[in-house]
């Protein structure tokens, strides 16, 4: 029985597999890897010509990560054509990495830090690919007040404007239920009273609502 189908069909082009196309040669790809189960080793290239709605499944250690790390580099590199990618327009990728496997995207491979010997290791497996390191346009935020032994210096604090917070995202934040939890309660009233209402605190003294509150105002 059938258990899938593939559509568009993958067809071969000299030394390459070509999956993702619907107009015959790709204007546009990037390259995915490497494919090895007919015998012979195919480069696969992907067909980014048309834009695409990409869900990547997987188990436990399948290459999830890596496929889709493979195709934001051939994404962001900074010259087009490269030996990833041939990218014609520009585009931007919005990348949340909530495991922190990318956060060293902006790493040059050919770097003598030796802190970063582990991803020259890596990069080593790479030889014989006839790829070659290539410099990436990223910027990488990271939460303010947290660092990684190996996190990159070139990198820009993440901060969150708590005035941007509604009392709904405080309760997901604490954990509270901001109807039947009493502190709930007690900080929607605060809430209330601080960013919508206004507030006294002696008889002569009006506190107008303040939308760019903070952390010290409630």
């Amino acid at each position: 029985m059938k258990r899938y189908g593939l559509y568009p069909d993958l067809y071969t082009e000299a030394d390459w597999f070509v999956f993702g196309t619907e107009s015959g040669k790709p204007e546009e790809w990037l390259f995915t890897g490497r494919l090895t189960e007919y015998g012979r080793r195919y480069n696969v290239k992907f067909d980014i010509t048309k834009e695409k709605v990409i869900a990547i499944f997987g188990k436990r250690g399948e290459g999830k990560s890596y496929t889709l790390g493979s195709l934001v580099e051939g994404m962001v590199t900074e010259n087009s054509p490269s030996s990833i990618s041939n990218v014609k327009r520009e585009r931007a990728v919005l990348f949340f990495d909530t495991l922190n496997i990318f956060q060293w995207m902006n790493i040059p491979l050919g770097s003598q830090d030796k802190k970063y010997n582990e991803i020259q290791k890596q990069a080593k497996t790479m030889v014989g690919w006839d790829i070659s390191p290539e410099s990436l346009a990223v910027d990488i935020w990271v939460p303010a007040g947290y660092r990684y032994r190996l996190t990159s210096s070139k990198f820009h604090d993440l901060f969150i404007n708590v005035a941007d917070f509604t009392i709904e995202d405080w309760g997901a934040l604490l954990g509270l239920d901001m109807v039947r939890d009493i502190k709930g309660q007690f900080l929607t009233e605060i809430y209330q009273k601080v960013v919508i209402l206004g507030w006294i605190d002696d008889p002569s003294s009006f506190h107008p609502p303040n939308l760019n509150y903070g952390i010290q105002d409630l």
